[in-house]
């Protein structure tokens, strides 16, 4: 039964103005237009705008995920905090 239950919960959904360092460590959805797409090897690294800002990182593992700017996308994982600013590591990133 609970496996069932746990199967229809998704993560809070978040404002990329609302994140801040106390979020590390949460499971988070976060809605926006992506602006900036970087490639490297296995990882994107995708710049998210609401109005504000985000980076989200995305290991691809053999994942076929094509993004272009302008792309609205909702991203799901983790915040992690590097260089001192909250970054969303995902473990989904999907259309809208």
């Amino acid at each position: 039964m609970l496996w069932l239950v746990s199967m229809h919960i998704q993560p809070e959904e978040i404002q990329i103005n609302d994140l801040t360092l106390d979020d590390v460590k949460k499971d988070v959805r976060i809605r926006g237009i992506v602006s900036k797409v970087i490639t490297k090897e296995k990882t994107l690294f995708i710049e998210l705008m609401q109005p504000s800002t985000a980076t989200v990182i995305l290991f691809k593992e053999n994942k076929d995920t094509r993004l272009n700017e302008g792309d609205y996308i909702e991203a799901v994982g983790r915040i992690e905090e590097y260089n001192g600013k909250p970054e969303l590591i995902a473990n989904l990133v999907k259309m809208i």
